[in-house]
């Protein structure tokens, strides 16, 4: 799913898709760990920056240890580190919990590429990950919707 908001007294925007889950591992009620990833564009007066947004719970640092994101697209590799957004402990039953909060930026050639691409694999903290088919969809719907604020 997709969101938009504009702000039109700075000239700012974000189209946005919904968080997807990479992987969770169980608790009683919810998810004792979990890694959720989401892609964003930031659309400005003559700009567009795009941004894969990634969110954990662990109970060990894995994106602040290891911030290297790399991307293949169909076999064409791209690669970035990301930049941590916000780091946070708390404390859950006898465990630490660590949460992460980390944004690696695209540029719009690679969200095209990934618009139309058949599959897309993803190695973020160190483990390697497969989009699932209904990421690809709202990674064309993205896409879609950018394009059409040109």
């Amino acid at each position: 799913m997709i969101s938009e908001t504009y702000d039109e007294m700075r000239g700012v925007g974000e189209i946005r898709t919904s968080a997807f889950n990479l992987f969770k591992q169980g608790g009683f009620l919810s998810a004792k760990t979990y890694l959720n990833m989401g892609l964003a564009v930031v659309l400005g007066d003559n700009s567009k920056t795009g941004w894969f947004i990634f969110e954990g719970k662990f109970t060990d640092w894995v994106l602040l240890e290891n911030r290297d994101f790399i991307a293949l697209v169909d076999g064409h590799r791209f690669m970035g580190e990301g930049q941590m957004r916000s780091t946070d402990t708390n404390v859950e039953g006898y465990d630490v919990m660590c949460f992460e909060e980390m944004h690696v930026q695209f540029d719009m050639d690679l969200l095209e590429m990934m618009s139309n691409a058949q599959s897309i694999k993803i190695r973020v903290g160190g483990t390697d990950f497969v989009l699932a088919p209904e990421v690809l969809t709202d990674v064309k719907a993205l896409a879609a919707a950018v394009a059409r604020k040109n």
